[in-house]
């Protein structure tokens, strides 16, 4: 993945754009952006470089909705099985 992100990098400074950024800026919206966007942090920490741990120390303010995310998934899966916790009963099944 570092080969991609080299390639990214340098098609971006290459490009015609006035803003001038440093690989670690270029690093920290990137990462920044993909955690708003929902990409599971150990995924993020793979691509960007970092350990999970150092991904989750510096990076949390990037996950401050995931709280109200999650509460939103639930309530939908809750909404979807009719108000039951589990998982849907299959048909024949003796649960």
């Amino acid at each position: 993945m570092a080969s991609a992100w080299s390639r990214a990098l340098r098609r971006a400074r290459d490009s015609s754009s006035r803003v001038v950024l440093n690989d670690s800026s270029w690093l920290l919206t990137c990462v920044s952006t993909w955690l708003k966007a929902g990409i599971e942090p150990k995924r993020v920490a793979e691509w960007a470089g970092h350990s999970l741990e150092v991904l989750l120390r510096t990076y949390t303010h990037c996950l401050d909705d995931g709280e109200r995310e999650a509460l939103r998934r639930i309530q939908k899966a809750l909404t979807n099985t009719g108000g039951r916790a589990g998982p849907p009963k299959r048909r024949g099944s003796s649960r």
